[in-house]
């Protein structure tokens, strides 16, 4: 059965990264392919349009993170998925499942879609070359990453000007790659441009606040390789926002 996906313009255009915008048609294309020729594909888009849906999986198997890569303006693909390891470290309040508890070592992990946007010319130049390690310090332009649960861009259920948004700011280098470095965690009703233009401002303008006295620090060793704008929630409902931001912080 043919799928066609198609991803919310308005959502995207309001949560996704400015120099992502432009390549949403490329992301649904990516994404369409993937549910199409995959053998879990049609299983992943099936839950991933449900706001309920989860995947319970155990170590070893594969972890339901779509991550599209684009190297610079050249056409995107989709990443190899990564499988979940023991250990595997979840954030979220205590949840009951009509399948029953969760067995030990087994997650229940939501479908994400995950974009990541290289434009440093080294980090282009080493991927294209297959280069497995590179002097992360001549970084000069972080890798530009933005995760959402799928379900907020495929079948939302709110407006981008009645809700508001619980995100994650995630900054780093090395094996914190792409969710485990610093991090700051906020709720916003403006768009990413706007959100994120003024955490520019304050980093560059000296902010004693502690995410962006980290940010300038990290900037001046040479240690930021990638930034994670990482949706987290989307609702009408602020008390409950407020509530899960609680959890994640």
């Amino acid at each position: 059965m043919r799928s066609d996906v198609k991803i919310n313009k308005l959502w995207w255009e309001h949560l996704a990264p400015k120099p992502m915008i432009a390549r949403r048609r490329e992301v649904e294309a990516l994404l369409n392919n993937f549910i199409q020729t995959s053998p879990n594909g049609a299983e992943w888009i099936k839950v991933a349009k449900n706001p309920n849906g989860i995947f319970r999986i155990k170590p070893g198997q594969m972890i339901p993170v779509v991550q599209l890569t684009f190297l610079g303006k050249a056409p995107g693909f989709i990443a190899p998925f990564q499988k979940l390891k023991a250990g595997h470290r979840t954030v979220g309040a205590a949840t009951e499942y009509q399948s029953g508890p969760l067995e030990e070592e087994e997650r229940a992990l939501q479908p994400i879609i995950s974009v990541d946007l290289v434009t440093d010319p080294l980090f282009i130049q080493a991927a294209r070359q297959g280069q497995t390690t590179l002097d992360e310090s001549q970084i000069t332009q972080p890798s530009l990453l933005f995760s959402i649960p799928a379900h907020f861009l495929l079948s939302p259920k709110h407006f981008p000007k009645r809700a508001y948004v619980l995100y994650q700011h995630i900054f780093g280098h090395g094996g914190s790659y792409p969710n485990d470095g610093f991090f700051y965690v906020g709720v916003t009703t403006r768009s990413w441009q706007k959100r994120w233009s003024e955490h520019k401002r304050a980093i560059n303008g000296g902010s004693p606040l502690l995410f962006h006295k980290k940010y300038r620090e990290e900037k001046e060793k040479g240690r930021i390789t990638y930034v994670n704008h990482k949706v987290m929630g989307i609702t009408d409902d602020l008390e409950k926002l407020y509530a899960t931001e609680v959890i994640f912080s």
